[in-house]
């Protein structure tokens, strides 16, 4: 190879010169394409961008930003109207009371709703204290007795709509512990996942309502389910929301499929044949078996029949398809578990200023 080089240094020269044009050209057509494959990705995003803005109502442009902004302010006056619509739910008054009054209030609140339930034929349990039970021997913290006061009086409503729906039994009443009880602040949202377990946790945004849980179960018919969410739902005073429900027969049984509902026939009155002849006797209008009365006579009174003892008709059990009914109508009870939440609105929540 070197003896041929050195024989045809012009020619050798020129293929060395061709190697490198042939690797820089490719090097550089490498980055070019690159280089262009980048740029008509960045275009057709923009592209895509541009087309999505056309097709946003109002248009971006000066004239559609303006009416963007009228929107924005006719939606605010919207909130606003709501928001003070909510806030007729929130108490005249907001207060905190003594410890030592509180527990008293649970007992008199307490007694009143037991002769109620009592004077209904409501069962309840033995020791309810309305679900404010670790109160009723200790006292709460002091800084927690106003949100503690006015769950207390919306519990005294919810038990008393319960009592009018028309009841058996309640059965158990659960009521979670509120923030505040536990010294936390009322309201704040829980941290995100990056920011547990790294000392001091930053507060999340803050909600324009409390929450204050409670859960109730019960047993009564069906039409007092549909009371008492009737009365739920139509209260001007507390704002209750159902977060869960769930509602099951006493009866643990399959549910009755279609062929079960046997209903009982009407049997046909039997219709006597003194004859036998299988043929009715038709008897002739004034034709009752008695001799002819002669002329001048005066028909000889009916003589009145002795009255017979009266024998009600036995009363069978229901068929199966009558006690069907009744399950499909309601006739059946069944227990109830509630999950309930009573909002307490803020009143100091201010809508953002539009620019």
């Amino acid at each position: 190879m070197s003896d041929w080089i050195k024989e045809n240094k012009f020619a050798a020269a020129m293929l060395a010169v061709a190697v490198v044009a042939i690797a820089a050209t490719y090097l550089f057509s490498g980055t070019k394409s690159e280089a262009y494959e980048g740029s008509l990705g960045a275009f057709q995003t923009s592209a895509g961008d541009y087309s999505s803005l056309v097709r946003t109502e109002p248009y971006p442009d000066p004239a559609g930003l303006e009416a963007y902004r009228k929107d924005i302010v006719a939606y605010k006056g919207q909130v606003e109207g709501l928001q003070k619509a909510l806030l007729a739910f929130r108490p005249e008054k907001f207060e905190k009371v003594r410890p030592a009054e509180f527990t008293t209030r649970i007992n008199e609140v307490g007694n009143a709703l037991r002769k109620i339930y009592d004077k209904n034929g409501i069962k309840y349990p033995e020791k309810w204290q309305l679900g404010f039970e670790g109160y009723t021997s200790s006292p709460p913290q002091d800084n927690a007795t106003d949100f503690l006061n006015y769950q207390l009086d919306g519990l005294n409503w919810l038990y008393t709509a319960l009592a009018k729906s028309g009841p058996s039994e309640l059965l158990n009443v659960y009521r979670s512990r509120l923030p505040i009880e536990d010294g936390e602040p009322m309201g704040a949202a829980p941290p995100s996942g990056n920011q547990r377990g790294r000392g001091k946790q930053q507060a999340g945004p803050v909600d324009p309502y409390f929450t204050l849980p409670v859960e109730l179960t019960y047993r009564g018919p069906e039409s007092s389910l549909r009371k008492f969410l009737t009365e739920i739902s139509n209260s001007k005073k507390y704002f209750y929301v159902v977060r869960a429900m769930r509602v099951e027969n006493t009866k643990g049984e399959i549910p009755p499929k279609k062929s079960d509902a046997n209903f009982k026939a009407e049997e046909a009155p039997e219709v006597s044949d003194p004859f036998g002849t299988g043929v009715f006797d038709f008897v002739i209008p004034g034709d009752d078996g008695a001799p002819p009365a002669e002329e001048g006579e005066e028909p000889a009174p009916e003589e009145d029949a002795p009255a017979a003892d009266v024998v009600l008709p036995a009363v069978d059990a229901p068929a199966s398809g009558e006690q069907i009914l009744g399950r499909v109508l309601g006739g059946e009870e069944v227990f109830v578990f509630l999950e309930l939440e009573l909002i307490l609105f803020q009143d100091n929540v201010a809508l953002p200023e539009v620019k």
